[in-house]
């Protein structure tokens, strides 16, 4: 009779084993123990389209060897990786060879330098910390015209006092403080003068057209505060001299030249032999060196106030080039025009005398 019990399950296991392990010896390669991460794999094609309902954030492969991100916004914008993981300070760019189509992300670490700045690299492709500290810079150079502005302990010039070159053409302080026309007492302004003029004539009638505006081009040098104007009306009138300045920048005045905001003052003419102060508003109005248009006028044809000398020299102010005229600009609620206006050549007349101070 025939045996047919099976063999024990233990029995065939450990048979099979041992062939397949005899089969890889004889492959003559060792068994090694093997271990498998988690990760996202990804076959590069083609962009995804967001879906937008219900809203999705999409991630895939496209074929810059990168990895895309879509979300509720914007679709196909690269996913970059932090280069500067172990540098503190750290700042991430474009860097200058490109990886197929993409210049990867580059670390540039801060560097050893305080206040080193950052620079651009000799061929333009990407940044670099300068060699300078310049928290402790003693000068500024320039290689075209050799030019520096020295600023070590010893020649950091006196705030206040004008600069001036050297033999070597560095900055350096002149020790000359500048010309300037400000604080109490300290000074005034006589427009077209600096100071007082040579001489003083009788009162003039402001106004022989009235609310006309006239005007004297001067150049002033010196920063000026001024706060207070102050003339001596010779006739008396129900109206007021009205007087002002216009910026002319730095060059001849032009129709539309502006008028210094606040320095349109008009002074009563109510009395006659007194001296009458009118005040800019707000006070302390600052006027810088350049050409300004004095301007002047009254609010009648009666008014009159001391003049500078005559008008028979004062014509020659307009000998070689026009410097006092008359534009087309008026005088509207005893306040100046805001530009002076079409100019025209006003007949011989002397300058109002007007004492402006800070």
């Amino acid at each position: 009779m025939t045996n047919r019990s099976r063999p024990a399950r233990g029995t065939v296991l450990r048979t099979l084993l041992a062939i397949l392990s005899l089969a890889y010896l004889g492959t003559g390669e060792p068994v090694l123990a093997q271990s498998i991460g988690s990760g996202l794999n990804a076959t590069e094609g083609p962009a995804i389209t967001p879906i937008t309902s219900p809203q999705t954030d999409t991630l895939w492969a496209d074929s810059s060897h990168r990895w895309m991100m879509a979300n509720q916004f914007s679709a196909g914008r690269y996913v970059s990786f932090w280069p500067c993981f172990n540098s503190s300070g750290c700042i991430v760019y474009s860097g200058g060879t490109a990886e197929g189509t993409i210049f990867p992300e580059t670390a540039l670490p801060i560097g050893a330098t305080p206040g080193a700045p950052l620079l651009v690299n000799s061929m333009g492709t990407a940044p670099q910390w300068g060699g300078v500290n310049l928290l402790g810079i003693t000068a500024l150079s320039n290689t075209t015209n050799a030019t520096k502005l020295a600023t070590a302990a010893s020649t950091v010039p006196t705030n206040g006092n004008l600069a001036s070159w050297d033999t070597n053409k560095n900055v350096a302080d002149s020790g000359t403080t500048p010309c300037l026309i400000q604080g109490a007492n300290a000074g005034f302004l006589v427009p077209p003068y600096i100071f007082l003029p040579s001489s003083v004539g009788n009162g003039t009638v402001l106004e022989t057209t009235l609310n006309v505006v006239k005007f004297v081009q001067f150049y002033l040098p010196c920063k000026t505060t001024i706060s207070h104007v102050s003339a001596y009306i010779s006739a008396s009138s129900s109206g007021s001299a009205v007087f002002g300045f216009y910026n002319c920048g730095q060059a001849a005045c032009t129709s539309s030249s502006p008028l210094v905001a606040g320095t349109s003052v008009a002074l009563s003419c109510a009395t006659a032999n007194v001296v009458v102060t009118g005040n800019t508003s707000p006070a302390n109005l600052t006027l810088l060196p350049g050409v300004y248009a004095f301007a002047y006028g009254a609010t009648d044809t009666t008014c009159a106030v001391i003049s500078q000398g005559s008008s028979n020299w004062m014509s020659i102010l307009n000998q070689n080039s026009s410097k006092r005229m008359a534009p087309a600009g008026t005088i509207s609620g005893a306040t100046m025009s805001n530009t002076l206006g079409t100019i025209g050549t006003p007949a011989a007349q002397a300058i109002p005398f007007t004492l402006w101070e800070p």
